[in-house]
């Protein structure tokens, strides 16, 4: 879902000094209307020089029974896309203990509408190793079936900061010339099809992802399971294919058929009825063509990907929820794993 940013009421400084100024009445207020509330919120802006963390403050009022069943330690989710450079991190917003923790007895005499109240801050450069540098993040947390963003933070220097111009040029260089990355999945494993083979959904007609997936699956040690997506994305320039090097290289990767115009950077995650830590996946995919500008190119692509054919896949009994991300965009689709499909 949509959030807003800024509906904690906090100021940039008050994520750090006083992030707990509007818990108060955040909660009072859920409780009072008997109402489950998540929110989410997050600094526009993170000094690099006065700050040394980057906080995701998550409020959450939900019925004790729910608390219990979908803890944020098992099954929240965190997810920074690099709006430039086609990066992206994902971890557990909590980290796991450092030994076995008993579970917790349910509190005697309490209610079935019985609500509870708690709150997290999340250190998203500790969480994610995120690269202290300057950046334009889009950041969301995932919760089993939800999902809460983006929400949009910027780290920066302070004016005071002394630029070296060799170091600005060679930034934009590396946007618009860097190596470009491997194709990834393999078009000889996961990658079973792109462009007008894959079957896809239709191409977003504004910047974003489609999503398509089997409803339904038998769960097994190997069970092909084929998302299919589409996509409209903004990317750095450095992803559009050139001709020489770079375009043959992919020719002969991919055989017989055309070469992409470009390669789209995207990080797939998964998250499940089962909580704990899911799959993720950095891919670098097909575009069958490139819109926009050459200093601001748009890649058009579509895809097909059998999660069964990537290594680490595996389908226990429970719904997962595939997510794909690439800077601001996201899309998603809904699998469930039985023994009882056909």
């Amino acid at each position: 879902m949509m959030v807003m940013q800024g509906e904690l009421g906090l100021t940039d400084g008050e994520f750090w000094t006083a992030p707990e100024k509007t818990r108060g009445d955040f909660d009072m207020k859920a409780l009072s209307e008997g109402k489950d509330v998540l929110l989410v919120d997050a600094p526009r802006t993170v000094d690099l020089h006065a700050r040394q963390t980057a906080p995701l403050v998550v409020l959450r009022v939900a019925l004790t029974d729910t608390a219990g069943a979908i803890p944020l330690a098992l099954y929240a989710v965190v997810v920074a896309a690099d709006l430039q450079r086609g990066e992206a991190w994902s971890d557990m917003a909590v980290a796991p203990p450092s030994r076995p923790v008993p579970p917790r007895k349910p509190p005697k005499f309490v209610g079935d509408d019985a609500r509870t109240a708690e709150m997290r801050i999340v250190d998203l450069r500790k969480r994610l190793d995120l690269p202290w540098r300057p950046a334009k993040l889009a950041v969301w947390m995932l919760l089993r079936e939800q999902e809460f963003g983006p929400l949009f933070v910027e780290l920066h220097e302070p004016p005071t900061a002394y630029k070296d111009k060799a170091v600005a040029e060679a930034h934009e260089n590396r946007l618009k010339e860097g190596t470009l990355p491997a194709l990834s999945p393999s078009p000889h494993g996961g990658l079973v099809a792109w462009g007008s083979a894959a079957g896809a959904p239709a191409v977003p007609a504004k910047p974003g992802i489609a999503v398509e997936a089997p409803r339904l699956l038998k769960t097994g040690n190997y069970v092909p399971c084929v998302v299919r997506g589409s996509f409209r994305l903004p990317i750095a320039p450095r992803f559009v294919v050139k001709p020489g090097k770079e375009h043959d290289v992919l020719g002969h990767e991919l055989g017989k058929g055309p070469v992409p115009a470009a390669l789209v950077p995207m990080l797939a995650v998964t998250t499940g009825t089962l909580g704990g830590p899911g799959f993720t996946w950095n891919w670098t995919l097909p575009a069958e063509s490139v819109e926009g500008t050459p200093e601001a190119p748009i890649a058009v692509g579509r895809f097909a990907i059998d999660l069964g054919k990537l290594g680490n896949f595996s389908a226990e009994e429970e719904t997962i929820f595939f997510h794909l991300f690439s800077g601001a965009q996201h899309g998603r689709a809904d699998i469930a794993f039985s023994r009882e499909a056909e």
